[in-house]
């Protein structure tokens, strides 16, 4: 063998080795990318559950509010109708 093949045979092996670091270390790097979004995950999920929680007493006191509008425009409707009713008797007099 000449010094030429010798030294492009070592090149070559250098190479590939290299090329095998670097995969290795892609599939390592990988690997932490899918626990960091496997915790994300588990944010979001702790999140939901915390809006959650405050929207649905939010929701309750919103639909007794309402509840409580509509019922006081019913009284005032009917109260206006008995005073429409008591100003029609009055006028006649």
């Amino acid at each position: 063998m000449e010094t030429l093949e010798l030294i492009l045979i070592i090149t070559r092996i250098l190479v590939y080795i290299t090329i095998v670091g670097v995969l290795v270390y892609v599939v390592l790097i990988l690997k932490e990318v899918r626990e960091m979004v496997a915790d994300a995950k588990d944010v979001v999920k702790v999140g939901r559950n915390i809006t959650t929680s405050i929207a649905s007493p939010v929701n309750s006191v919103v639909s007794l509010l309402s509840g409580v509008a509509k019922g006081i425009n019913a009284i005032r409707s009917v109260t206006d109708l008995f005073d429409k009713g008591e100003e029609g008797e009055y006028e006649d007099y």
